[in-house]
Order: C-alpha cells, then sequence, then structure tokens
C-alpha cells in the first residue's frame, strides 16, 4: 500500500468522526442547557401578624429555566412575572408563612403560578423548571 493511500484512508477516517460527533455537540448544545433568570428586585411587603404588629417579609427569587427559547421568554415577560408573583406572595397570611414546610408549598405553587401564566400569554408550558427563593426574610 502506498503513502498516499494510507495518508487518504487516514485522512477519510479522520473525517467521519468529526461528522459522527457533529449531531452529538448540537444536541448537547440545545435544550438542554439550564440558565437562571433572576428577578433582580425582591418581593418585600409588610403584613400584619397575629400578635397585631406589623411584620415584614422579603424574597428573593431566581427562575431556573431550560432552554434558549424558555429563558428568553421569561426574561422578555418579567414584568408579567413579577407581577404575578407579587399578587400571589402579598396574599399569604401570617399562618401559611410560619407554618412548617411553608417554603417549600410556595416555591411549588409559585411555580404552577408562573408555569399556568406563561402558558396562557405565551404557549411556553414546561420552559421553567424551578423557582428558587434566593432569599426568604420573615421578621
Amino acid at each position: 500500500m502506498s503513502l498516499e493511500v494510507f495518508m487518504l484512508q487516514k485522512l477519510l477516517t479522520f473525517l467521519m468522526l468529526i461528522a459522527l460527533a457533529l449531531p452529538v455537540t448540537a444536541q448537547q448544545s440545545g435544550t438542554d442547557q439550564i440558565d437562571y433568570v433572576e428577578l433582580t428586585e425582591p418581593f418585600t411587603t409588610n403584613y400584619m401578624g397575629g400578635d397585631g404588629r406589623l411584620h415584614f417579609l422579603q424574597i428573593q427569587v431566581t427562575l431556573m429555566t431550560r432552554g434558549e427559547i424558555a429563558r428568553q421568554t421569561v426574561y422578555d415577560n418579567k414584568p408579567l412575572v413579577r407581577n404575578q408573583l407579587a399578587f400571589f406572595l402579598f396574599g399569604q397570611s401570617e399562618d401559611v408563612l410560619r407554618q412548617s414546610g411553608s417554603k417549600e408549598i410556595l416555591r411549588k405553587q409559585a411555580l404552577a403560578e408562573v408555569r399556568q401564566l406563561l402558558t396562557k400569554e405565551t404557549g411556553l408550558a414546561y420552559g421553567v423548571e424551578e423557582i428558587l427563593f434566593t432569599r426568604f426574610i420573615i421578621q
């Protein structure tokens, strides 16, 4: 076998390996990418406690999205998402806020609220994977 044939075989093998790797690379960089969209201003409110005194609630929220379309949709609709979450969070009673496991219950309910809103307004049903409470202060 001549050197030219040998080199041609090596080149073809190399090109075939590159061709096989390309679809895998494209698939991995597609919808599996996780992004975080922070709602930059925390939600802050006062509420009347059972003791008759005003209490303070502050929650910082970050949305975990999957894929560029979901991230961009959430980013483009941040004011709408903030409004929905504000009405949801500010409507909670002291009993709900202070009970055991309330943060997790609120987080799941807030996630359902955001998903429902984005489905109704944009058709995006499952782009928001999680809602993270990066700060949760009750005083």
